[in-house]
């Protein structure tokens, strides 16, 4: 039996609960600083993460499930936020959002009927940090070149929801 409480797990779940503290203080437009801090801070813990569960040797299912699940939440909600403030154009938020929920569900349905979980994929990592080193850009004021990566971000990440289904018709 694989095991849930790891460190690996209880540093997702610290990215989890900091995307929270993100969200209300875009929001409420309070404390950039904090804000830039709060969220470089969860990003990085994607790394850590990951780095444990290979060096600690607890890569798990849970892990695999809810590693994506906090990514996703932190970029997405992260995105949000900055699309009702008007820093990020809508129709990207939108695709990104709906690839990600048929991406959910998809994962829902493989974990229902073949009890297995995907692990992250390279394209799905590197839209990852493109859209992360985006949202940094736009938070620190570099607006034009935010921008510019997380457009580029959600091209790749539409990539990879299209890896994923590939993978998925070749599996079946």
């Amino acid at each position: 039996m694989q095991q849930i409480f790891t460190l690996a797990n209880l540093v997702t779940l610290v990215r989890l609960c900091l995307c929270f503290p993100i969200f209300y203080l875009l929001w409420t437009d309070q404390n950039k600083g904090l804000v830039i801090a709060l969220f470089l801070a969860a990003a990085l813990t994607d790394v850590l993460d990951g780095y444990l569960a290979r060096k600690r040797n607890e890569v798990s299912a849970v892990g695999k499930l809810l590693d994506p699940v906090a990514d996703k939440l932190l970029v997405v909600g992260t995105l949000v936020a900055l699309t009702v403030r008007g820093s990020i154009p809508l129709l990207w938020i939108v695709l990104l959002a709906a690839k990600e929920a048929s991406m959910l569900l998809g994962g829902l349905i493989l974990l229902g009927t073949a009890r297995r979980v995907i692990a992250a994929r390279p394209l799905g990592k590197l839209a990852t940090v493109v859209l992360v080193s985006g949202i940094t850009g736009v938070l620190v004021g570099l607006d034009t070149l935010g921008r510019s990566l997380v457009g580029i971000g959600t091209l790749l990440s539409l990539g990879a929801g299209l890896d994923y289904l590939l993978l998925l018709l070749r599996n079946r």
